[in-house]
């Protein structure tokens, strides 16, 4: 499970991305259509909604779910969108 920090900025970080500041109706699946767009990779609505959920284990997703995130966020895999976050504490 993520720390906190980590998954509050990820959150804010996505929905930046898609023009928003709260969750709405439609947003998993307007966050999962944007980055397949924009990286070519298929995240589902449910991945993204796990994410938004009160009490999200995205430890167990792959990957590649985590890079295509990184790499929608602008960052060049999940590492480096990780890195980034640490320094915003």
């Amino acid at each position: 499970m993520y720390p906190n920090h980590e998954l509050s900025v990820l959150r804010r970080r996505l929905l930046e991305k898609i023009g928003s500041t709260t969750l709405g109706p439609g947003d998993c699946s307007e966050i999962s259509v944007q980055i397949f767009v924009k990286t070519g990779y298929y995240v589902s609505r449910s991945t993204i909604k796990r994410i938004f959920s009160t009490a999200p284990n995205l430890s167990d997703s792959s990957p590649f779910v985590k890079n295509a995130i990184g790499s929608f966020l602008g960052f060049d895999h999940w590492e480096a969108l990780k890195q980034a976050i640490d320094r915003e504490k």
